[in-house]
């Protein structure tokens, strides 16, 4: 097994064990390396990542990066973007994701570790939706790269999912 896999399975495994709601959705991503995506992305099946990327982080931000790709799956980011533009709700989602996994502790006091260097974060978002931080946002936000990943889910973005392959994975 790679170090960047290794690292992955690891960050699953606390997750399991402390986080289980983060676990237990992380438990069904089916794990495809790639370098065509920059840090890591997911299309509700499939968390592809950056061996690179995965590599670069410490464990503890590997946590918080499975359990950040596994909340855009529990939040819908893929099927209630619509036609918006897809970077700029990416954005908006790291925002609210990012904010939950900062608050989340258990009640033995354990926390989703650590975000990853170039998270987005921002405590004047805390509470709101997707749709109001995008409704916030510039259309021209070039300074928006999040380090945290991002979704794949237009026809066209290489992940092969039909709208009933979506409409099913909502479903579970």
């Amino acid at each position: 097994m790679n170090n960047a896999l290794n690292k992955l399975v690891q960050a699953r495994a606390k997750l399991v064990l402390y986080f289980p709601f983060y676990g237990s959705l992380a438990l069904r991503l089916i794990w495809k390396e790639t370098n065509e995506v920059p840090t890591a992305a997911v299309d509700g099946k499939t968390l592809f990542y950056n061996p690179k990327f995965i590599e670069s982080l410490t464990n503890p931000e590997c946590v918080f990066l499975v359990a950040h790709e596994v909340m855009h799956c529990a939040l819908f980011h893929m099927s209630r973007r619509g036609n918006k533009e897809i970077r700029k709700w990416n954005i908006a989602g790291d925002y609210v994701i990012n904010d939950i996994l900062i608050q989340v502790k258990t009640n033995h006091g354990n926390t989703i570790q650590a975000m990853p260097k170039g998270g987005l974060h921002d405590i004047k978002y805390r509470g709101m939706s997707t749709d109001e931080i995008f409704a916030l946002l510039p259309d021209d936000n070039k300074d928006g790269e999040s380090a945290t990943g991002t979704i794949l889910d237009s026809p066209g973005d290489g992940t092969g999912l039909s709208n009933q392959e979506r409409v099913q994975i909502e479903q579970e």
